[in-house]
């Protein structure tokens, strides 16, 4: 697995939030520019000093869609079992 991540390949097979495959190469991972604003807010939240439980709660006052939310509504949810 060293190996893999040394030559610059993925070491999992499901984008991180932020990112998706590009849909004409997957080994490709592209911006998902939805989530990607949402990362940003999180990293922002952070360097101001904002915890954990702090951001967490200003998400979900604010109604911003867990992960795995987001991916279903995208269509991203076949990397997950859903039975």
């Amino acid at each position: 697995m060293e190996a893999k991540g040394e030559s610059g390949k993925h070491l999992t097979i499901i984008p991180p939030y932020g990112y998706m495959k590009s849909p004409d190469n997957p080994n490709q991972w592209i911006i998902d520019e939805d989530a990607a604003i949402i990362v940003k807010k999180i990293f922002r939240l952070c360097l101001e000093g904002y915890g954990p439980a702090q951001i967490a709660k200003q998400l979900k006052a604010e109604k911003v869609l867990m992960p795995y939310a987001h991916w279903q509504q995208t269509g991203y949810n076949k990397y997950f079992k859903t039975n």
